[in-house]
């Protein structure tokens, strides 16, 4: 042991991103890797009566327990926005909770709804009054629990009857998500704290340019109830949390057949709605679900194989998960393990509503992982003689990509359009009159705005958002840690120098390390991504340089910035927006959802010091 680096006290203090909130139940941990994560922002999205404010009572308890249960040693605070809060249900859950965790409690007059602070929230303005009490509140906290999770149930009631549906409102509505999501984002990193905010749905209408059913995260549609359903609060929205996991509920019951009685001739009387919790996006976790019930004592996860339960799951979810297990393959069996997953697709049977698009999605399975597995096998050889690293920015190393976001959908609203992740992903690492090009053609807008001015009017909103840039999770760690180990980094990016100072006015220090920094409007950069144009620039001016691009790594988030550097015949780690079509990330050597799942002994540079 070095530096201490296995006690116990600095395994307590390892990274916040590593520390779980469990939810009460073994096999929905285990979907979700351990439970609600730590330092981010988690959203469950569901229709009334799905179960999201049961799972975040549930939360509210768990919270209490010691961190060698799963729990964070803490008590929550609840800000409720729409109907009474349920304290007999509360109650309820808390008489069960103490009674299987007596241990916690210093005598049996301690409650552990005692731990549980409740607050309504009736308006946005309201929410704010309350966030800088919140901040003095878990600073000064001297309670045995003190606060570490925050709850908002939920946070499209706040926005209901506030805002109309004008470009005006929308661009107001969508400043007021940056700014609730940024202080709750803000409090969660700094005090180590789950924060939980639910949010509900309405139903699916096709609009006229087709758009309305884009496609975000792992599930192409989202149906609850017998009934397709989007999630409240639009795109600008869900740019703004870090996590979402989706509950739907079905009309099948859990027990015996409707039709059957029992010994006494009855029906059975415990039988209970299907729901069901699906992963849509998250930067830590791959897809997955799980199906659950609301028992008295709280949410049950049903176990995988149970009867129908295993039956119901859909194949695409599954094929997702599959291919995703197998861009981290390592041993040599990977041929034998494709064809047992192309032997497995054929006997699948997907749900009703998904069978127009199960050939073509096995189809681009079997493509991708195929395209993988050879692909795996001609460059595993090379991964140890990296000894140049270079990497993007924007979305990358900064969370800066959700601005455009906003912004381009608030433009788009004046032409009754709608702006989705097909367009988003031709636009991204682009130069920025490239990617002004390709918005008003794609979306049809090319007659009433121009490219140029589509960018002057973009410009006007993205200057005052640009200086609130936060790093992504695990970016400040991988870049000093390569500094550290003297191996030369630097920045290509297609952010021209006015919007990077911008964006990184916040991270100097950080940024300062990188010896050299290559922009879109540099001179030596004649074409934008995916032309090799910037990468190549960026290999010469290494104070080695230039360097042979076979030994420099490559970290990109962009589908066109990963052909850019493999047009530059460097090696490409991706770490793709979890609402990117799986069809764009078949081109990287190497596919992670954070930089914090970054292994750098798998290319030959120098492991973290703090790796377990």
């Amino acid at each position: 042991m070095q530096n201490g680096k296995m006690k116990p006290e600095n395994l307590l203090r390892r990274s916040p991103a590593n520390r779980k909130l469990t939810t009460g139940c073994e096999i929905l941990d285990e979907c979700l890797r351990g439970g609600i994560s730590c330092d981010s922002v988690t959203e469950i999205v569901a229709e009334s009566g799905c179960g999201k404010t049961q799972l975040c009572l549930q939360l509210s308890l768990c919270a209490q327990l010691p961190i060698s249960l799963g729990g964070l040693n803490g008590s929550s605070l609840y800000l409720h926005s729409e109907f009474p809060f349920p304290f007999r249900r509360l109650h309820q859950l808390s008489h069960s909770f103490h009674q299987s965790n007596p241990s916690i409690y210093a005598n049996h007059n301690d409650n552990p709804c005692d731990h549980v602070f409740v607050q309504n929230v009736h308006s946005v303005d309201h929410l704010f009054d309350i966030m800088p009490r919140i901040d003095g509140f878990v600073g000064n906290s001297k309670n045995r629990f003190p606060l570490k999770l925050i709850v908002l149930d939920s946070v499209a009631a706040l926005f209901r009857s506030e805002f109309d549906n004008t470009p005006s409102d929308l661009k107001k509505r969508s400043s007021l998500f940056f700014k609730i999501s940024g202080k709750l984002k803000q409090l969660a990193n700094k005090f180590d704290l789950a924060v939980v905010i639910t949010n509900q749905v309405t139903d699916f209408v096709e609009s006229s340019d087709g758009l309305s059913g884009l496609r975000i995260g792992n599930l192409r549609y989202l149906y609850s109830s017998g009934r397709r359903v989007v999630p409240a609060l639009g795109l600008a929205w869900a740019n703004c949390v870090n996590s979402r996991f989706f509950i739907s509920r079905s009309d099948d019951i859990i027990g015996k057949d409707r039709s059957e009685k029992d010994e006494s001739g009855s029906s059975p009387v415990s039988r209970r709605a299907q729901r069901r919790l699906d992963i849509v996006f998250s930067p830590y976790l791959p897809g997955n679900s799980c199906e659950f019930m609301i028992t008295r004592e709280g949410i049950c996860a049903i176990a995988k194989g149970s009867g129908k339960w295993d039956a119901a799951k859909p194949v695409i979810q599954w094929q997702r998960n599959q291919l995703l297990q197998f861009k981290r393959i390592k041993s040599a069996s990977d041929l034998d393990k494709y064809e047992r997953v192309k032997l497995r697709l054929k006997l699948e049977q997907p749900l009703n509503h998904l069978k127009d698009t199960t050939e073509l999605y096995k189809k681009k399975c079997f493509f991708a992982v195929g395209l993988w597995i050879n692909k795996k096998l001609s460059v595993t050889a090379g991964r140890g003689s990296i000894t140049h690293v270079i990497f993007d920015m924007d979305g990358l190393l900064l969370d800066t990509e959700k601005f455009y976001t906003e912004v381009q959908e608030i433009i788009l609203a004046r032409f009754n359009k709608k702006f989705d992740w097909s367009l988003k992903a031709k636009m991204m690492g682009r130069k920025a009159i490239e990617a002004a090009r390709i918005f008003v053609e794609e979306s049809g807008i090319s007659d009433s705005l121009s490219a140029e001015d589509f960018l002057v009017e973009r410009e006007s909103m993205l200057q005052d958002l640009f200086p609130t840039s936060e790093l992504m999770p695990g970016a400040s760690r991988l870049i000093k840690h390569l500094h550290s180990k003297n191996i030369p980094i630097c920045i290509a990016t297609g952010t021209h120098t006015r919007h990077y100072d911008l964006k990184t006015q916040r991270h100097r220090e950080l940024f300062s390390l990188m010896h050299h920094i290559v922009r879109g409007d540099d001179p030596e950069v004649k074409q934008g991504k995916p032309a090799p144009d910037g990468f190549l620039a960026a290999a010469r001016r290494f104070k080695d340089g230039p360097v042979d691009p076979q030994k420099v790594l490559v970290f990109e988030d962009a589908p066109s910035g990963v052909l850019a550097a493999k047009n530059a015949g460097m090696n490409v780690v991706m770490v793709p927006d979890p609402r990117i079509d799986i069809s764009y990330q078949d081109v990287a050597d190497q596919i992670i959802t954070s930089l914090l799942d970054f292994k750098p002994e798998e290319w030959g540079l120098p492991p973290f010091e703090d790796s377990n």
